[in-house]
């Protein structure tokens, strides 16, 4: 997976697409035009561009992806050094760039974020708000 900033022109998204070798987009009815534009010109066909919420122009939803068969035909041994999430910089001093995550990443920051919080905050009652989009990683 490798979250997109939704702010993306085309050219960032499919510099984004080609350079990680994306195989489908999901997405929102908002940046369908973007999504379309950068994933036609990556190769990736409209069939594999997927929006969140309903389907709309014939796009699949993503609810199409949580069927059982769906799950049960893609399913794989993942390892905690497997990669989880290819996540991309800025792009500051240039074109953004790929930084790998892995499920031990991932897991180990989360641990963290629980250990620090276990004092002040009990999982059954309290939330946490994360104050950063999601592509911040």
């Amino acid at each position: 997976m490798s979250p997109a900033n939704p702010a993306y022109t085309e050219e960032e998204l499919y510099h984004q697409l080609t350079d990680s070798k994306a195989k489908a987009i999901i997405t929102i009815a908002e940046l369908l035009p973007v999504a379309l534009a950068a994933g036609k010109r990556a190769n990736i066909p409209p069939e594999r561009i997927i929006l969140f919420k309903s389907s709309e122009d014939g796009h699949k939803s993503y609810k199409s992806l949580l069927s059982d068969k769906h799950a049960e035909s893609t399913r794989g041994k993942i390892t905690p050094n497997d990669l989880a999430f290819l996540a991309y910089s800025s792009g500051t001093t240039g074109l953004a760039k790929g930084v790998m995550l892995t499920h031990r990443n991932i897991v180990s920051n989360a641990l963290m974020g629980a250990n620090q919080e276990a004092m002040a905050m009990h999982w059954s009652k309290d939330l946490m708000v994360s104050f950063l989009p999601f592509y911040h990683i």
